[in-house]
């Protein structure tokens, strides 16, 4: 079973691409379709305006998580 897309493809390359033009980025893939891009803060609004302009409707954003702590619960 292949799962990846001609888009998941295209959005490697043009990582790629932006690489080579110095935006400091990486490509992450699952088992799935979907592509996560991690970079720099700085790089996020010019990465998401690169897809937009792709064509790509469904670029969400996030962050890293809290800082890390201790603790006795269960998180499961």
């Amino acid at each position: 079973m292949v799962l990846w897309e001609p888009d998941t493809i295209h959005v490697m390359k043009k990582i790629i691409q932006l690489i080579e033009e110095g935006t400091m980025a990486w490509y992450s893939i699952d088992t799935g379709p979907s592509v996560f891009i991690n970079t720099y803060r700085a790089n996020t609004e010019t990465i998401v305006e690169v897809f937009l302009k792709m064509g790509f409707e469904n670029v969400l954003v996030s962050d890293i998580g809290e800082e890390p702590f201790p603790t006795n619960q269960h998180l499961f």
